[in-house]
């Protein structure tokens, strides 16, 4: 099944108020009216998708706290309920915001059938106020799949999912604490395979749980999905073209124990748990051979580590990388490396990926990098990533050089503007009708399309 994103929209989170008319503000992957480029895009029955966007803005213009909305999305659906901590994320900039409602929604295709699902949450109180999940039909009557009204206790449930799904949808009707889409995805194994006619309960919630991959610059991005041994050589390629000076690795074994000692106690317990969960199978005989799939990677914000099962020593092994630069023969940690190459080494996970339908999202893309190498990372993802997988890439960044029509469409560049009250503006650059030929990086930061900062004088001149 193919699956991407199509539209965001929030109300009331932070920085994001409203879009001027009382609407949710909305950030779109749909793709505008560019002719050219059209191997960035994922066609379907109704649209064309972007597979690529990037969002500037001055600093404190809202670029993370769009990300922060995502995130904030993502795990209320993924634990049920609101996260610990937002009681004061409801946009400030307006006192009347702290007893309004904040909106989040989303819009995915599903194999040409689109569905777009949300809820609304007082913030202030961490209380849902409703929420919903609609199946959108080319003949505009939309099929309401389930709508709650929490306040008032009420819902409309399709006739297609009663009364097994009802009988799960009145327990929380008036539960502002629990969102119905997770009680459809806790605790049953068997649910789906019984009643494949829900699937799209499951499908939905595993999409947003496992396809929406959110990372900050401040975060070390969890590569264990990619950190196969014949990957590696790949990795290090990677990073000798990305002009690192990096020449070769070896991976080099060091002692659990001292590894161990390293994290916290409680890091301690729960590695060494997860350790015996993950390898005490590794013995029997229906896993010999299978040696790749039972590496664990643990990141740390410096270093990594390797954890296997050798099974002709019956113990687990601790790895690290090491690498040689200029064709030395000096081998340097990981944690030796520069910010810069480290960063870069994160990122080439969205590079590397062997999954589809995923949905990278990257603040601050360009922590750390050069300006020629964010340049070469969205073009080698253009060039070679998107057009191997099903997936897309959302980023922020400070770098005007991405803001090359060589590089980019129109409609793939979006501004995060501070408005005079404080709130933010989010818009593409596809609603200006600008020339292909145009310098618009230059155009950009003369402050033509907002989203770059306005300086005062802290000195006055003299005379």
């Amino acid at each position: 099944m193919n699956k991407a994103l199509v539209s965001f929209r929030i109300r009331n989170f932070l920085s994001f108020s409203t879009d001027g008319k009382g609407n949710p503000v909305e950030f779109s992957m749909i793709a505008g009216k560019v002719k050219t480029k059209h191997n960035h895009v994922i066609t379907t029955k109704k649209m064309d998708l972007l597979k690529v966007s990037v969002v500037f803005g001055a600093n404190a213009s809202g670029k993370s706290n769009f990300v922060k909305a995502l995130n904030f999305f993502k795990h209320t659906v993924i634990s049920g309920e609101i996260p610990i901590g937002t009681t004061t994320k409801y946009c400030r900039q307006d006192k009347k915001n702290e007893n309004t409602p904040s909106y989040f929604e989303m819009e995915v295709c599903f194999d040409d059938t689109y569905y777009t699902y949300g809820f609304e949450v007082l913030l202030s109180q961490r209380q849902l106020v409703s929420e919903w999940f609609v199946e959108e039909r080319p003949s505009g009557k939309d099929i309401i799949l389930f709508e709650r009204d929490i306040t008032k206790g009420t819902y409309t449930l399709s006739p297609d999912y009663q009364p097994k799904a009802s009988v799960y949808l009145e327990d929380i009707k008036s539960d502002p604490s629990s969102l119905f889409l997770k009680v459809m995805n806790q605790n049953k194994p068997l649910f789906y395979k019984e009643n494949p006619s829900y699937q799209i309960f499951h499908d939905m919630y595993l999409w947003i749980a496992s396809s929406l991959d959110i990372n900050y610059p401040d975060r070390p991005i969890n590569q264990q999905d990619f950190f196969k041994s014949e990957d590696i050589k790949k990795v290090c390629a990677l990073l000798e073209t990305f002009a690192t000076g990096i020449s070769n690795y070896q991976i080099c074994e060091i002692p659990t124990e001292k590894v161990m000692a390293l994290f916290p106690k409680d890091m301690q317990e729960f590695l060494g748990k997860t350790l015996e969960k993950e390898f005490v199978d590794v013995k029997s005989s229906q896993h010999k051979g299978e040696n790749d799939t039972n590496t664990i990677f643990v990141r740390g914000d410096r270093d990594f580590y390797l954890f296997s099962f050798e099974e002709n020593r019956n113990e687990i092994v601790c790895k690290t990388i090491q690498f040689c630069h200029g064709g030395k023969t000096s081998w340097y940690d990981f944690g030796e490396e520069s910010d810069g190459t480290i960063r870069l080494f994160d990122l080439l996970k969205i590079l590397l990926t062997k999954q589809d339908n995923k949905v990278f999202i990257v603040d601050e893309l360009d922590r750390c990098l050069h300006p020629n190498l964010t340049y070469r990372y969205i073009q080698e993802y253009i060039q070679s990533t998107m057009k191997k997988r099903n997936i897309q890439l959302i980023v922020t960044s400070h770098e005007s050089r991405l803001m090359d029509f060589n590089l980019l469409r129109r409609d793939e560049m979006w501004i995060t503007d501070r408005r005079p009250d404080g709130t933010t503006d989010l818009y593409s650059l596809e609603e200006y009708n600008i020339r292909n030929d145009l310098k618009v990086d230059k155009a950009y930061l003369e402050g033509r399309y907002g989203g770059v900062p306005l300086f005062t004088t802290l000195f006055p001149l003299d005379g």
